[in-house]
């Protein structure tokens, strides 16, 4: 006799705990501007367009003896940030299967649903780096420390402010900032050190955070170098339940909802990090 002539007695044994999917690590919301306190509690009774006002430099003028000032007519446009996107987790379980089944399958699914909606805004905005006018880098390659240099550079010259630049790379970028001295010398004295949230440094004034959610597609890897202002995102409803005991399936419907808008703020604040 063998193990498939008597298969049959060779018990299975099957886990206490569950093991969850594996997640994408998700640190785009957290770095993009989104409405303060005051205006979130506006659009989140009305509302699908978040317009945002913004002000014009005005270039000083030489005074000449004698001669009457000119008035500048400053004709100002604004931005705008569509609230368009709603989306949505949705399941069953039926009674017979949560009373039989030995995890709360309901509550453990509740918690992938909020994570399932998180992926769809993080990775919302992730590709919207396609979108920006300047890029650094090649696709297929390796970023160094110039490319870095160059990305500042074009920030600087649009005078961008310093404070609120991030860095956001896929994991296979993140071993070349490794090998950049002042990157790994910056953690060892702890200026910046690795911390929660993906941030693993700091370098030429960049937070630097990584992501297995960089956007990437036909060989080229989107990483973003950004001020917060460049990308934006709106949550009009955050993630919201609603169950029904459902009598026709003899179950325990679920849907965790929410609608949010995300866009490109300021194209001069992000740059397609390319490698």
């Amino acid at each position: 006799m063998t193990v498939t002539t008597g298969a049959i007695f060779i018990p299975e044994l099957w886990a206490l705990e569950l093991f969850a999917a594996m997640r994408k690590n998700l640190v785009l919301a957290g770095l993009v501007w989104t409405p303060r306190d005051s205006e979130a509690s506006k659009i989140t009774r009305m509302g699908d367009t978040i317009r945002l006002q913004q002000i014009s430099h005005i270039t000083a003028r030489d005074k000449t003896a004698n001669t009457d000032v000119t008035y500048d007519n400053v004709t100002e446009t604004d931005l705008t940030l569509a609230i368009n996107k709603h989306k949505y987790v949705a399941f069953n379980v039926e009674d017979m299967l949560a009373a039989q089944a030995q995890p709360d399958l309901r509550a453990e699914y509740v918690g992938e649903a909020g994570y399932g909606l998180a992926l769809a805004v993080d990775s919302d905005l992730a590709a919207l780096v396609t979108g920006f006018s300047q890029s650094v880098g090649a696709g297929g390659s390796d970023m160094s420390e110039q490319t870095i240099l160059d990305g500042k550079l074009l920030l600087d010259n649009a005078d961008v402010p310093r404070e609120g630049r991030y860095i956001l790379v896929a994991p296979s970028q993140e071993n070349v900032f490794l090998k950049i001295p002042r990157f790994s010398e910056a953690q060892i004295t702890g200026v910046g050190g690795i911390i929660a949230n993906g941030k693993i440094g700091r370098i030429h004034g960049f937070d630097v955070y990584v992501s297995t959610n960089v956007y990437a597609s036909g060989g080229t890897t989107y990483n973003i170098m950004a001020h917060r202002e460049a990308l934006g995102l709106a949550m009009q409803k955050t993630p919201t339940m609603k169950a029904l005991d459902d009598p026709d399936s003899i179950g325990w419907k679920t849907v965790v909802h929410e609608i949010y808008g995300v866009g490109e703020v300021r194209d001069s604040h992000g740059i397609q990090l390319l490698s």
